[in-house]
């Protein structure tokens, strides 16, 4: 969202000096929000999740998933692509791979915003399987 605001300055130095005319100053708010969305897959096959982070105008800083219960990062055989500043948007991706895929897992999207002084915020993301 946006807040203009009307501004006009006098000089101080100079006390003869006319007001200058009202200018309008649009200040943007960017507040910072994380959208994911569970997922439901066939078991042992090839599942992707996201986190979308909004609200930025600088990349995250740090990207990693973990299990819901861990501090460690996910590594291989798990891929995480840390995506990219894409407008006020950034994505992360987490795939995970067939033999890891068995069972319900509930996963965090874990990152760092120096702009918004977010650090190691975590954010669940649902991974449910079926079976055919």
């Amino acid at each position: 969202s946006s807040v203009t605001y009307k501004c006009s300055v006098k000089s101080g130095k100079y006390a003869d000096s006319p007001a200058s005319d009202y200018v309008d100053v649009v200040a943007n708010i960017l507040k910072l929000e994380v959208t994911t969305v569970n997922k439901e897959q066939l078991t042992g096959t090839e599942a992707t999740i996201s986190c979308t982070v909004a609200g930025l105008t600088q990349a995250l800083s740090n990207v990693k998933w973990t299990t819901s219960g861990g501090d460690d990062a996910l590594t291989a055989p798990f891929t995480v692509e840390a995506g990219s500043l894409d407008g006020r948007y950034q994505t992360t991706i987490l795939t995970i791979p067939e033999a890891q895929n068995t069972g319900d897992v509930t996963y965090s999207c874990v990152f760092t915003s120096a702009e918004h002084t977010a650090v190691d915020r975590k954010t669940a993301v649902i991974l449910k399987v079926f079976f055919q």
